[in-house]
This record gives C-alpha cells, structure tokens and sequence, in this order.
C-alpha cells in the first residue's frame, strides 16, 4: 500500500512537470495589474502593457510602442529553467514566421533573466541565447524589469506563462498557465485573429 502511493505521488508531481514549472499547471489565467505604488498618476493604467520598459535580449530598448502594428500580441513569460517553456518554443518560433506580422508577433519575456535589483544574470543571458538558438524561438525576448515585473511578473506563480494582448496592451481573450501543444495554440491563436477582424 505504501508503495502505491509513493507511485502514485510521483506520478503527479510529474505530470505537474510536464505542463508547467511552478503551481496552477495547465489553467486559464487573467493577468492583471499590480496597485502602482508611486506617487505618479500620469501612466494610463487602462491595459496590462499599456506602460512598459524593458531591455531586450539584444541589448536595445523596448517600450510599449512595440505593440503597435499588430493586431495581436503573444507574450511568453518562460525560465530557462523550465522544460515545458522550452518544449513549447520552437512552435512559437514556427508562429513568428508563419503569420503575418501585421496581425501578429510573439514577444518572450525570460523571466530569471535578472536578479532582484534588475540587474541581468549573465549566466542565465547565456543559457537563454543558446536556448533561443537551438529552439529557433527568433523573436523578441524582453529581460525583466520593475514594470514589467510589476504588470506581469508579480502574477506568475508558474512558467510557462501566456497571455494576449492588443496594439493598446490590453489583454485580450484568456491567459494561459502551462504549455501547450502546436495545435492548440494555433486554434487559440486563430480565434482570437477572428475575434479582433
């Protein structure tokens, strides 16, 4: 009896490992702000990106007027620690090339690509480029940082972590905690370009 149910106990936290790093494996999510807790109301606070700056993984600059031109954008939050995030990306690479940008792109937000004072791990910035490359996950990867830690990152008990949002940063559709298979991210992508027609 003791033996069924250490077999059964490691069967679990293995399927848990198989679709997410972390907790809430495999659900819908709503991504939502974090209460801004400077003095400042001058930020619009009508979308989950609509204010944001970031490094990328290129070393340039990124703000929310990256959204714009595209009808809909994914974003992935992933660790390079995590293997479902990293099963999963060479379909989101595949997507980044297949559709038309003009209605959508992927941007990945590598979220241990940091430490606490947002200041990058050089270790992980390494990890994450050979990850990228064997993947062929070539779209934009974003490095935390205090907005988007705030707007995204303070949400995410688990990895992978994904969400869609319009030219305006706001979410559309739901969110999703825990990878997905080509197929069903190809129908969730494709409803959601009907719905925004």
């Amino acid at each position: 009896m003791k033996k069924i149910k250490m077999i059964m106990a490691l069967m679990c936290v293995m399927l848990f490992t198989l679709s997410a790093c972390g907790s809430s494996a495999g659900t819908n999510a709503t991504v939502t702000e974090a209460p801004v807790e400077t003095p400042e109301a001058d930020e619009p606070q009508d979308g989950v990106l609509s204010v944001f700056e970031a490094v990328g993984l290129d070393g340039k600059n990124y703000d929310q007027t990256v959204l714009e031109g595209h009808k809909i954008t994914m974003i992935n939050v992933w660790g390079t620690f995590c293997g479902p995030c990293i099963k999963e990306m060479p379909y989101l690479g595949d997507f980044s090339r297949e559709y038309d940008s003009s209605d959508f792109q992927i941007i990945g937000i590598i979220c241990d690509a940091a430490d606490r004072e947002m200041k990058p791990i050089e270790s992980a910035l390494a990890d994450a480029r050979d990850i990228i490359s064997d993947t062929k996950a070539d779209y934009l990867h974003l490095l935390p940082s205090e907005s988007l830690t705030e707007r995204v990152l303070y949400y995410a008990d688990a990895v992978p972590l994904t969400f869609f949002v319009n030219e305006k940063g706001e979410q559309v559709g739901d969110g999703y905690v825990g990878s997905r298979d080509k197929k069903s991210w190809k129908k969730i992508i494709n409803e959601l370009l009907e719905s925004v027609k």
